[in-house]
């Protein structure tokens, strides 16, 4: 009667009736797992371009990619919703950031090793001009990250007095998407007309309530915090970036000879994150840290 007793309270305080959910409960059908998980739903997600089956391999990559994207998303959302035990919830949360991208670039193997090289060569030319440069959750976790000053292209003074569209216009990832002629490549032009409003609006949201924010706020940050801090900077912005890029260049630099991307950027400049320097947490990183930052393990 004890758990009855507490549904009563649950429904009475949603203005809802127990006795009418419970009635409803004998009706309602068995939890199976593949049901709960969408499991028919999600495997048939995968829709190839080429006749060629390792494509699928690329699909179901990327799509565990940005589902991973979600999880670190989810994490960085909540951190300011969280009051209680804020040091310990914060802790957990950036543990578990840095699970996460260990977990981004412990499967970049899969990419690297686990398709066929003539089947990528041939089904790649497909999927132009779609490219990973056109990941909203990626930019999401950057801006959830850290202020815009450290995600400007090169040294930007007056960003202080800049609009939210303004700003979008400075960062870093927009030159990777220009021609050598200064163009917009249509990559670029596909991702603005689908998410430009989306990410303004998320730079108005996330000004003053970045993780980094949040760390400012602390009078003293824990050794133990700082280094996980730490630890996730240099995995996300370094360790995986140069992972990204050393598949880059296995594909890419085929027997010799360097293909474009589907995108159409310079991807080595792009990628590799002593030309393309984020540092989320600037104020945790020494000076020679910061001179360094992209060249170590090179």
């Amino acid at each position: 009667m004890k758990i009855y007793k507490q549904l009563e309270n649950k429904y009475a305080a949603l203005s809802s009736d127990a006795h009418t959910h419970l009635k409803g409960l004998l009706h309602a059908k068995e939890l199976n797992y593949w049901e709960y998980i969408q499991l028919d739903t999600l495997l048939t997600l995968q829709k190839p371009r080429s006749i060629y089956g390792d494509e699928e391999i690329f699909i179901i990559y990327h799509q565990n990619t940005e589902l991973t994207f979600k999880l670190m998303l989810r994490e960085l959302k909540q951190i300011w919703d969280n009051q209680e035990n804020e040091l310990d919830d914060l802790l957990t949360r950036v543990s578990r950031l840095v699970r996460y991208t260990n977990m981004l670039i412990n499967t970049f193997d899969i990419m690297k090793h686990g398709m066929d090289m003539e089947q990528y060569q041939l089904f790649r030319n497909t999927l132009a001009p779609a490219s990973g440069l056109q990941s909203i959750q990626y930019r999401l976790i950057e801006l959830h990250c850290t202020s815009y000053s450290n995600l400007v292209s090169g040294e930007l003074e007056e960003f202080k007095i800049m609009s939210e569209e303004e700003r979008l216009d400075n960062l870093y990832w927009k030159k990777a998407g220009l021609k050598s002629n200064g163009d917009t490549t249509l990559t670029m032009a596909q991702f603005e007309l689908k998410y430009r409003d989306e990410l303004i609006e998320t730079l108005r949201k996330v000004k003053g309530k970045t993780l980094e924010d949040k760390i400012f706020l602390m009078q003293n940050i824990p050794g133990d915090l700082r280094e996980m801090l730490k630890e996730f900077d240099y995995l996300y912005n370094v360790a995986w970036p140069l992972v990204h890029l050393d598949t880059a260049q296995h594909y890419l630099q085929f027997k010799s000879k360097a293909s474009k991307s589907t995108g159409d950027s310079n991807w080595v400049e792009y990628l590799h994150p002593k030309n393309q320097k984020r540092i989320f947490f600037p104020t945790l990183w020494s000076e020679k840290e910061k001179s360094q930052w992209g060249q170590i393990h090179q």
